[in-house]
């Protein structure tokens, strides 16, 4: 930093463009309200190469995938997942999808393992207005993952890489943690090749999200506010950049962003 302390220092990407060689970095900083600070990167040896480990107590991030015994394979392929000093995640390799989000100040499990959070996929019924209605579904089912696979593994950011076959589409989502942060970030790209028809009906992708939370209350992003609206099975609700459900009792909540979808269905 600028008083020439050893920052927690992460590698996060890399790549090359119009025949430059560039890395990406993320730095775990403080910057003052309206302010600035001052970062500078260095190469050096031994304890200053970027090895800083934030002292006891402090924000963290890793991966909790542990080491696979065979020399030739790199993770165990039972136990997916990261942790941070503010959340642990593990995920189902089989499904790609979170079966626990646990809370470890409020000391709180946030997922229902039985529905987890993830991707389902399904064909709606033909209708008569496919681009304005949601008709009924034929049977859900959970995506078919061909890979998973930790990438980050902190000091400043964590991720797991999950790849699907959803019949001739790909689809890849990637889960990623920050150190001291609360909110496990998902980035989503897809090569999607399924054509409706009004013969065969729509396909439907949709982002499932099972908490453990009962008697919560619904809470959506409206122009120029928010807005509480009662439970509405089977319908889906607009809102703009997010989607909260709140409990009856207690601070617990669950808060879903987005930065392109309109439709919540809860």
């Amino acid at each position: 930093d600028g008083l020439g302390n050893p920052l927690s220092v992460q590698v996060v990407g890399a790549g090359s463009e119009m025949g430059h060689v560039f890395q990406i970095y993320s730095v775990w900083t403080t910057i003052p309200s309206l302010g600035y600070t001052t970062v500078v990167f260095r190469e050096d040896d031994g304890a200053e190469k970027g090895e800083a480990r934030p002292a006891d107590g402090a924000a963290f991030v890793r991966l909790t995938t542990p080491p696979y015994h065979c020399s030739y394979m790199s993770h165990e392929r039972i136990r997916v997942g990261f942790e941070s000093d503010r959340l642990s995640v593990r995920f189902d390799t089989v499904t790609g999808r979170i079966v626990s989000l646990y809370d470890k100040q409020a000391q709180i499990e946030m997922v229902d393992p039985d529905v987890g959070i993830g991707l389902e996929y399904a064909v709606e019924q033909p209708g008569g207005h496919s681009a304005w209605s949601i008709y009924s579904a034929r049977q859900v089912c959970v995506p078919h993952v061909t890979a998973i696979r930790g990438v980050m593994d902190g000091p400043n950011t964590a991720s797991v890489e999950i790849d699907y076959q959803i019949e001739h589409s790909t689809v890849k989502l990637v889960y990623s943690l920050d150190a001291g942060d609360t909110a496990v970030r998902v980035d989503f790209t897809a090569e999607w090749l399924e054509r409706g028809s009004k013969e065969n009906g729509i396909p439907n992708l949709r982002f499932a999200v099972g908490t453990v939370l009962r008697d919560a209350t619904p809470v959506y992003e409206v122009p120029f506010g928010a807005l509480a609206r009662p439970l509405k099975e089977d319908r889906e609700e607009p809102a703009l950049r997010w989607a909260l459900l709140e409990a009856a009792t207690g601070p617990d909540s669950v808060l879903v962003c987005n930065d392109c979808k309109y439709g919540h269905a809860v």
